[in-house]
């Protein structure tokens, strides 16, 4: 898979314990490789990605973290039924010691 990509990812530390972060995300995947187990005519398949986030991160203390972020992708393809859309939540408790 040879992949092109341009990412953005600023970060804002609103407080000493707050910190909003984004990421704005554009990929071109194109499968170069042959599987070796049917030979067709096909053409390569060629995908691209475009991916934004953002996300809250609180540090109520210097060793713990917590983290909350929306996401919102889609990619498209040159081959049938590949498209798609999503959005997803994701949350997270980190501690370091």
């Amino acid at each position: 898979v040879l992949v092109n990509s341009i990412m953005f990812l600023p970060s804002w530390a609103v407080t000493s314990k707050i910190a909003i972060q984004g990421a704005l995300i554009r990929e071109e995947r194109e499968y170069l490789g042959d599987p070796g187990v049917v030979v067709t005519n096909r053409q390569t398949r060629e995908d691209t990605l475009k991916t934004a986030r953002i996300g809250v991160v609180y540090t109520p203390l210097r060793y713990i973290d917590l983290t909350l972020s929306y996401e919102k992708g889609d990619r498209r393809s040159n081959q049938f039924l590949n498209d798609y859309d999503y959005e997803s939540w994701f949350g997270s408790l980190r501690l370091r010691f």
